[in-house]
């Protein structure tokens, strides 16, 4: 079911979904590159730069490319469904995926994983999620919280952000899918 604003989707209780699965329900479109960096002398001579843009190409809602921003040749661009099928490890019957959504064009997606309820004297319940927040902006990296707010949109991610205990930070590099 979509959120209400169309920025993702909730997946109902009895959908057993995966990350990878619903990443391509959400992002299946989106791709994104590092392209060389040029820049030209005064003489007019081009050159290539050792640094790259990141660049999100044209989807189907739209049809320009999006620069993400500038990193070094190293930045190592990955897929959001490369990323989402190493979260298809975790055991869903206790992690089970409850929203996926898009954010900024592309720029970061994130993934609410139900974690444990608890309660407070036995009449207070709480709920907690973990949330991955998967990101394409370099400089930014990707994100595991615990969270005990269930991102939905770019409102809630914020307020789920700050309600975090625990903030695992993953660096774009190679591994960041192991």
């Amino acid at each position: 079911m979509p959120a209400w604003h169309n920025l993702g989707i909730v997946f109902p209780a009895d959908i057993d979904i995966l990350p990878s699965q619903a990443v391509e329900q959400v992002a299946g479109d989106l791709v994104f590159e590092a392209a060389p960096l040029f820049w030209r002398s005064p003489d007019s001579t081009e050159h290539k730069s050792t640094s790259k843009i990141i660049l999100r190409k044209p989807t189907a809602e739209d049809p320009t490319y999006k620069e993400l921003g500038i990193t070094s040749e190293n930045w190592n661009c990955q897929s959001y469904q490369t990323l989402a099928r190493s979260l298809d490890k975790i055991d869903r019957t206790v992690f089970k995926l409850e929203t996926c959504g898009v954010l900024s064009g592309g720029e970061l997606l994130f993934l609410a994983l139900r974690g444990e309820d608890w309660s407070v004297l036995g009449r207070d319940d709480m709920r907690t999620y973990f949330l991955v927040n998967l990101s394409q902006i370099p400089g930014t990296g990707h994100r595991c919280l615990h969270v005990t707010v269930r991102a939905v949109c770019d409102n809630t991610n914020i307020m789920a952000i700050g309600s975090s205990r625990i903030d695992l930070r993953i660096p774009h590099s190679a591994d960041a899918a192991q």
